[in-house]
C-alpha cells in the first residue's frame, strides 16, 4: 500500500512540474510578438543555395589525397 501511495505521489509532483513549465513557456510564447505568416512555403534558388546543404563531389584522388590527410591529423 505504501509503494502504491508513493508512487501515486511520484506521478502527481511530476504532472504539477509539467504544468509548471507549460505556463513558464506559454507566459513567454504569449508576451513576444507574433511570428510573420508565410505567404510562399517553397524558397528561390537563392535562398536554396545559401540555406540547403552543399555535396562536394569528390574524384577518387581527391578522396585518397583527403584520407592521408585525415590520418596524418589523428597521429
Amino acid at each position: 500500500m505504501d509503494n502504491l501511495v508513493g508512487i501515486i505521489k511520484h506521478f502527481l509532483i511530476g504532472k504539477k512540474k509539467s504544468i509548471e513549465n507549460l505556463r513558464i513557456l506559454l507566459n513567454i510564447f504569449s508576451s513576444e510578438t507574433p511570428m510573420p505568416t508565410v505567404d510562399v512555403a517553397t524558397r528561390t534558388n537563392h535562398d536554396a543555395e545559401q540555406y540547403c546543404p552543399f555535396l562536394e563531389t569528390l574524384t577518387d584522388a581527391e578522396m585518397d589525397k583527403k584520407i592521408r590527410d585525415q590520418d596524418r591529423n589523428t597521429r
